[in-house]
């Protein structure tokens, strides 16, 4: 809310324009904010330019044209405008306010904070200034010194509701989250149609997996504010993590309806389809990550002056550059596709990380590969290799097969074999843990703790991990049946070798998962209640790894009951 709707005082200045009809202004200026309020802004604004001929340098006019222009998503204009009313009257907190909110929609925190600044300085009461430099500072990140501003906006004016919503937010962000949920609860005491909070509240709910709260209060904020995009994004996610496809889908596609280029809404909407087993569709969407923030910038430095290459044109005798993306694991299950452009006559550049390099140089097809951060050779075109599955138009039942297309190196699957010794027992490879980075890894991972529990003893455990916690090694040097090697896991080729010696596998939805598949090695992996969108729902199989067998929980956070039926199983499929 802008601070006008909150603190306007016109002051119905006189004009330098002496030959103006003075008295007929202020009416005129009163209707106009009548119908700025009431959300008539073209109205307003036509009044505030009839005014503004008459009275060139009425600086309350050119204040509330800036307002309107910033509501107006012309943040620019606003900029340019309340200046000229500064210059024109320098000691009004209002205008430094609103400049302030301006900047801030512009995307400059830094430089809303010294106008905010300057607005309190004027006015120390001016609590809607502190609510505003309390934004800023959570843009910048300064978290706490945002709540100090909440905080004291609310000292100034106790029913300041849009206070404690956004108090609430920088709470949030600092996983404070019951207090948040109070802040949220009295915005809405205060402000019974208050949208952004109900919102915020299904936000805070989400996060603490009562999704059907959660679900209930984006309701509410969409019922009251039907063009809400980010509540029916917000509630189509809650729905996903219940695996109620249908109605996610539906939220993705109202938000699309209302704003058609929305990369979160559409991204998605892919997500979905891709869940549901749409691949075609679900993969020409996917591409709207690379407008998303952060996901869109995975590898900001992979900017390339030559075109991409999505499947249209000749490749006979081009180069393309191939570029791994997200983490190890989609490349380990994308690169199956490299072999095929041999047969389109391309030479092929796989730009990777340097713990990847190694194993896939026994890719078929004879990519060249260079390190991430090297330089690159000449090159025709480029291709995300997350976008391979759209350039070869795969389908459920297109997915290319041929297992494995990542072989390690037998000198080094000799040097592990050595190294474990006699094989007295079957031996079980363990990852329990995925990237800490990724977006979803406090649901796809587990405990070590947990999972010891459930490991029969009758076994040999290998740890796949590398750099496992403190936490993690003092249970691992506890139990003598869990071999530790961390410390030899240089890259990925020394993991695959290990792998080759293992009869099974068992990790949660990470990299090793993927490399262990691609090996073609037996591998059980324990998924999440709502999963990844490869996983799709309701089936023990994998439609991208033919030795997979998947165990699912049977409902949010419920990996005791995955735990159990592994147990059961690898006693079962081993018993002597």
């Amino acid at each position: 809310m802008s601070d006008y709707q909150k603190k306007i005082k016109p002051s119905f200045y006189k004009s330098v324009d002496k030959g103006a009809p003075q008295n007929q202004v202020p009416q005129l200026l009163e209707q106009a904010i009548i119908l700025h309020q009431k959300g008539f802004l073209h109205k307003a604004q036509l009044i505030y330019n009839a005014i503004l001929e008459k009275q060139e340098n009425n600086y309350d006019v050119l204040h509330l044209l800036g307002v309107l222009a910033s509501q107006s998503g012309d943040h620019q204009l606003a900029i340019d405008l309340i200046l000229k009313a500064i210059y024109l009257n320098p000691d009004n907190c209002i205008f430094y306010s609103n400049l302030g909110n301006a900047l801030l929609a512009l995307g400059k925190p830094n430089d809303a904070i010294v106008n905010f600044n300057k607005a309190i300085l004027l006015d120390p009461t001016f609590a809607q200034a502190y609510c505003n430099r309390g934004n800023a500072l959570q843009k910048t990140g300064e978290l706490h010194k945002s709540i100090d501003d909440y905080d004291m906006a609310i000292i100034l004016n106790p029913d300041f509701a849009e206070a404690y919503s956004n108090r609430g937010e920088a709470l949030l962000s600092l996983t404070r989250i019951d207090q948040a949920i109070v802040d949220f609860n009295k915005a809405i005491k205060l402000k019974h149609d208050f949208a952004e909070a109900f919102f915020n509240l299904g936000n805070a709910q989400k996060k603490l997996k009562l999704l059907k709260l959660a679900i209930a209060n984006f309701k509410n904020a969409i019922y009251i504010k039907p063009d809400y995009v980010e509540a029916y994004c917000n509630l189509g996610t809650a729905f996903k993590e219940l695996n109620q496809l249908d109605s996610a889908l539906n939220c993705y596609e109202s938000a699309i309806k209302i704003s058609p280029d929305n990369a979160e809404a559409n991204f998605n909407k892919a997500i979905v389809l891709l869940l549901k087993g749409d691949l075609i569709n679900g993969f020409k969407l996917y591409e709207w990550r690379w407008k998303i923030n952060p996901n869109a910038k995975i590898n900001s430095e992979l900017i390339f002056s030559q075109p991409i290459w999505l499947g249209i044109g000749s490749l006979e005798n081009k180069t393309i550059l191939l570029h791994h993306e997200q983490g190890y694991g989609d490349t380990f299950q994308f690169c199956r596709y490299i072999r095929f452009f041999s047969d389109l006559g391309a030479h092929v550049v796989l730009y990777v990380p340097e713990a990847v390099l190694t194993l896939l140089k026994t890719l078929e097809g004879a990519p060249q590969l260079v390190v991430i951060g090297e330089k690159l050779p000449y090159f025709d075109y480029y291709c995300p290799i997350l976008s391979l599955p759209l350039v070869f138009q795969t389908t459920l039942h297109s997915i290319p097969s041929r297992i494995p297309y990542i072989f390690s190196n037998p000198s080094k699957v000799a040097y592990w074999n050595n190294k474990l010794g006699f094989k007295a027992k079957p031996r079980i490879g363990l990852a329990w843990r995925g990237n800490h980075a990724h977006i979803n890894d406090e649901n796809r991972s587990i405990t070590l703790k947990n999972l010891v529990k459930f490991l029969p003893n009758n076994f040999q455990y290998i740890s796949l991990q590398i750099n496992p916690s403190s936490e993690c090694q003092l249970i691992l040097d506890s139990h003598n049946n869990i071999l530790n090697f961390a410390q030899d896991l240089i890259d990925f080729s020394d993991t695959a070798a290990l792998i080759d010696c293992l009869d099974l596998v068992i990790s949660v939805d990470t990299s090793v998962a993927h490399l262990s598949g691609a090996l073609g090695k037996k591998t059980w992996v324990m998924l999440p209640y709502s999963p990844d969108w490869r996983w799709l729902l309701d089936r023990e199989d994998s439609t991208w790894y033919p030795s997979f067998k998947l165990y699912r929980q049977k409902k949010p956070g419920g990996w005791n009951s995955v735990m159990n039926q592994l147990q059961r199983d690898l006693l079962k499929t081993f018993d002597n």
